[in-house]
């Protein structure tokens, strides 16, 4: 760009150099035409007199045009120059800057893009972005499209959805973004979109991306412990009572069981805590050999269970399905329990209608507590 400014530069000073030798030939053309033609008013005697006269004033005009135009054409060059110069110095101010710029997003411990906001043509992109999103293109190469195809189809309408509202006048965003990986693994990104206005009607959105990674699996993990019984491992009582409820109001359908284990005091007390807990552990498991995954599985506390089996309308597959569960109980092996049987209480009913927690686990609990009174793996269905 520099050597452009310079180019025109030179071609201006040709031009006006030629236009001056030019006009200074023109002038001294047409005043030697003036003085040759004087000899058609003058006399013969005074034709050598005058024309001397005339060539002397004709030297000395074209003397004094030719500094003039000198004079005219030092300025001209001198304030050509120094425009040139100047130029010069914005010009490599501006490229230093744009050096620096690049540089600085180089710096960068977090991936960078910028782009223009109304094409979308990529302006600057550091390192740490194509890496993180394993693009190995030259800068030069790169289109938007080389990182969008990292989402999949939920994440890219997700991803267009937040430019929409940076063009329709909000400052910045900042979300999360899911991005796959060349060997198909998952890569949690935490995405700032900020929108910059340039000089004119110039703007640019300077995305940058963090890695969060590690935090959403930190997160997910703390999530689970909040929601998992820690001895179990099946739901706790709040994660699993709002499950429920969920497919409920949702009008889902199915079979809600209640149980506690007969004389679990007694086991705590004859064989100790670390037993009990065994026998806890051995009941959740065999909820899980027994039920679906589908279903919610849930230890409400001490020796209480509640399993919700999702989709199952009639008694006859509900009858079987806890027959087939209180099978699995009294075949369990507990560990510090040779030799003696785990039985449980068992009240039940199908849930067919939006009705609270509350509801189904009072329905539930005053079956269980009169099957409790006939001891031995009984259960009994509300209703009959």
């Amino acid at each position: 760009m520099i050597g452009n400014v310079k180019k025109i530069g030179y071609k201006i000073l040709l031009i006006i150099g030629i236009v001056e030798i030019v006009s200074i030939l023109i002038l001294f053309l047409a005043a030697n035409y003036s003085v040759t033609n004087m000899s058609d008013i003058w006399d013969a005697e005074q034709i050598p007199i005058a024309l001397r006269t005339s060539r002397i004033s004709l030297a000395i005009v074209c003397i004094i045009v030719a500094v003039i135009m000198i004079v005219l054409t030092a300025v001209i060059i001198s304030y050509i120059l120094s425009s040139v110069n100047k130029m010069n110095k914005q010009i490599n101010s501006l490229e230093s800057r744009d050096e620096i710029y690049q540089q600085m997003i180089e710096a960068q411990t977090v991936g960078t893009l910028v782009t223009n906001a109304k094409t979308a043509e990529i302006v600057m992109v550091n390192k740490k972005a194509l890496d993180y999103f394993e693009i190995e293109k030259d800068r030069s190469s790169l289109n938007v499209m080389d990182f969008r195809c990292k989402f999949d189809e939920e994440g890219d309408k997700a991803f267009v959805s937040q430019l929409m509202e940076l063009r329709n006048g909000k400052g910045e965003v900042e979300f999360e973004q899911a991005v796959y990986l060349n060997d198909e693994t998952c890569m949690h990104m935490l995405v700032n979109a900020k929108k910059i206005s340039l000089s004119g009607d110039e703007s640019v959105i300077i995305y940058s991306f963090m890695d969060i990674t590690d935090r959403k699996k930190l997160e997910d993990e703390l999530q689970v412990q909040s929601e998992t019984d820690f001895l179990t491992g099946i739901s706790n009582r709040r994660s699993g009572e709002f499950a429920i409820e969920k497919i409920v109001s949702d009008g889902g359908h199915g079979m809600f069981c209640l149980f506690d284990v007969d004389k679990f005091k007694s086991v705590n007390d004859n064989f100790g805590h670390a037993v009990g807990d065994n026998v806890l552990i051995a009941i959740a498991k065999t909820m899980k050999k027994t039920f679906r995954s589908s279903d919610v599985l849930v230890r409400l506390g001490g020796d209480e269970f509640v399993v919700f089996a999702t989709g199952i309308e009639g008694r006859d597959i509900a009858d079987m399905l806890v027959n087939r569960f209180i099978s699995n109980i009294e075949s369990m092996e507990v560990e510090g329990l040779e030799g003696h049987e785990v039985c449980i209480s068992l009240g039940a009913l199908l849930v067919n209608d939006d009705i609270s927690f509350a509801d189904m686990y009072s329905k539930a609990d005053s079956l269980m507590y009169d099957c409790k009174a006939k001891q031995g793996n009984i259960f009994a269905f509300y209703g009959g």
